[in-house]
């Protein structure tokens, strides 16, 4: 807790929380934060993560997000939740299983979330995931679940000090958004993006339209300036 408190950047706080939850038996997590900043309407969506790269990228691409049922109850329950198994699976919806489903190829089966909110719409959630049986895994987090409610509240908090005391910029462009950026840097149309995609070129603008509400801009020119200085795209 001590060392979280004086994490000088995400980078830091993260290798903290993997180590921390490294003592308990786990290995990954997933935090992801809706709201920061009580006063701002301007709230970026924050993920954090260590699963595997592969599988986030394609859950942003298919904003899973939006159908994902462990996601929309954290931002409803205030206590903390298991999930996964097939007792779990069975009650789900045959989209929201998908989910489910395809995390367990990339070894996500079971986990445990802790739902953090705070005054004025502040919200943030913090999963821990693991590849064991169900039975071990209820094991594990049944004999820590204090400390680990604890530990991830800390990390919350930390991060949200960083966050909100240096305004380091985080974005979630997906793979999609990013490659029609670079592209755009690189001076080709809608239609040229299109073609070199194999999309439509409505599509094209979707997920230009995208980027630009995420990195907080309404020119395409101004996009590709962000994106470069904050070193997302490399054109």
């Amino acid at each position: 807790i001590t060392e979280a408190s004086n994490a000088g950047s995400y980078r830091q706080l993260d290798l903290l929380m993997t180590k921390a939850i490294g003592a308990f038996g786990l290995t990954r997590f997933g935090y992801v934060a809706r709201s920061l900043d009580s006063l701002s309407k301007d709230n970026p969506v924050i993920v954090r993560h260590t699963y595997p790269k592969a599988w986030v990228d394609y859950y942003l691409e298919n904003e899973y997000y939006l159908i994902d049922p462990v996601t929309i109850q954290g931002e409803k329950d205030i206590l903390p939740f298991e999930w996964g198994g097939c007792d779990y699976i069975k009650k789900l919806s045959k989209t929201e299983s998908r989910v489910f489903n395809e995390g367990g190829e990339f070894l996500i089966r079971n986990g445990f979330t802790i739902p953090i909110h705070g005054r004025g719409g502040e919200s943030a959630t913090m999963s821990l995931a693991g590849a064991e049986r169900q039975k071990d895994f209820t094991h594990q987090i049944n004999q820590h679940r204090h400390a680990l409610h604890i530990i991830s509240v800390y990390y919350h908090q930390r991060l949200k000090e960083l966050y909100l005391g240096s305004k380091e910029t985080i974005y979630t462009l997906t793979n999609r958004e990013l490659e029609c950026l670079t592209w755009a840097s690189a001076g080709k149309t809608y239609a040229e993006i299109a073609l070199i995609l194999s999309r439509s070129r409505n599509t094209v603008i979707f997920h230009i339209q995208n980027a630009k509400h995420k990195l907080g801009v309404r020119s395409i020119n101004h996009a590709i300036a962000k994106a470069i200085q904050a070193s997302i795209i490399h054109p």
